[in-house]
């Protein structure tokens, strides 16, 4: 039987690993994920793509359309805030809105619909838990600022 013990190595692996120049945290992290430099991984924004979809057909629901102020906003984006167990969710209101935008009023009647919405999600998505939900509502000036930045 060989003298080495289970899970030790005759090499030390920092060694190694300044010999050739990899850090073997980077090299070994899990991509899937989320990357060291703080980006989203393949997962966590399949999963923004499906929450997107969930609330843009709940958007789309007849009852949600009898509210103009509702009915004013679009889904323009989905991001983990700051990973995949909250996500913001970014609507922009329609240039076409005749009168005054009231951009807090939209935000409150959106947290009121809160629960709903993580129902809706929840119902849309194959999850062990539904990511909590915070919104985010913008302007039309606001929508071609991030456009350019973008």
């Amino acid at each position: 039987m060989s003298q080495r013990r289970r899970g030790s190595w005759p090499w030390d692996p920092a060694q190694i690993a300044a010999e050739e120049g990899v850090d073997p945290a980077v090299f070994f992290f899990d991509q899937n994920t989320r990357s060291r430099r703080g980006r989203a991984g393949r997962k966590t924004l399949q999963l923004c793509r499906q929450v997107q979809r969930a609330v843009e057909d709940f958007l789309a629901d007849e009852q949600v359309l009898d509210d103009p102020l509702l009915s004013a906003l679009w889904v323009m984006a989905v991001e983990p805030a700051p990973d995949a167990g909250r996500l913001r969710v970014v609507f922009a209101c329609e240039d076409h809105v005749e009168g005054h935008f009231d951009v807090q009023q939209a935000h409150d009647r959106l947290k009121s619909l809160r629960g709903v919405l993580r129902i809706e999600v929840g119902a849309s998505i194959c999850r062990k838990r539904v990511p909590e939900l915070t919104f985010c509502v913008l302007q039309p000036g606001e929508v071609a600022l991030s456009h350019q930045r973008g």
